[in-house]
């Protein structure tokens, strides 16, 4: 039996028979593990307040050979993101989160960047006026440290470079961004649009968008990575459909 203790935020809960829970959790140092926590759903249990979905938490555990499932012995509280969801759109949005997580990341395979990307996108969600902004900044670098995310200095039919005023289109077979004069249709990614995308990838989440974003940006760049998460993962989201009908 091994002892196992990391960072981590749980994903999903589940209930398993009478008193305990399935618990999904994303860590910083074991990836994406799944765990039986004995008790949990007794009204005085160890792990009180600590397993609710989106919650940031530091866990002792056991691991046996040849099981699936993670023992917790105990956990503690850091941050309990969702005490601070304001609404149903950003409740869903917390959603999308863990649901990118849960379908695109394989299991035992830790990714520091990712997990301290997590925390920092779920308190930014809780900002008034900011998950929106929060959910694409979240897509945009999930793509990223998976690898999928185009490059988006150079057309990729040309190599010509595209400037952060300048329209672009996304070729979506081919997954490259294209400049103006080889572009024949696909995505379109107004110069405002853009510039805010580059902003994403070089500032904290806390720093991007303090001035006003506006709806078209916010549309432009949500139907570009609907388009990119599909065509990468070649499945689709239902948070992101949930997403899109709740706004209309």
């Amino acid at each position: 039996m091994s002892l196992l203790t990391s960072e981590a935020v749980v994903l999903r809960v589940y209930p398993l028979g009478e008193f305990d829970r399935i618990v999904v959790l994303y860590t910083r140092l074991l990836g994406k593990i799944r765990s039986v926590a004995k008790g949990a759903r007794r009204v005085r249990n160890r792990f009180s307040g600590c397993l609710e979905p989106f919650s940031w938490i530091e866990f002792v555990g056991f691991e046996k050979p040849g099981q699936e499932l993670v023992r917790l012995d105990r956990a503690e509280l850091r941050t309990a993101f969702a005490l601070g969801i304001p609404d149903y759109e950003t409740f869903l949005r917390f959603n999308l989160v863990a649901e990118l997580v849960l379908k695109t990341v394989p299991d035992h395979e830790p990714n520091d960047s990712l997990f301290r990307l997590i925390p920092q996108v779920f308190s930014e969600m809780r900002v008034a006026g900011r998950s929106r902004l929060a959910q694409l900044y979240f897509q945009i670098w999930h793509l990223r440290l998976s690898g999928f995310l185009p490059q988006s200095l150079n057309c990729g039919a040309c190599a010509g470079r595209l400037d952060k005023s300048m329209s672009v289109r996304l070729d979506i077979p081919r997954s490259v961004f294209l400049c103006p004069r080889c572009a024949t249709g696909g995505p379109l990614l107004s110069g405002a649009s853009v510039a805010l995308w580059r902003s994403v990838l070089c500032r904290p989440v806390s720093q991007v968008g303090q001035g006003e974003v506006s709806e078209r940006a916010y549309s432009e760049i949500g139907e570009v990575m609907r388009a990119l998460s599909v065509q990468a993962f070649e499945r689709e989201f239902e948070c992101l459909e949930l997403i899109r009908e709740a706004s209309l």
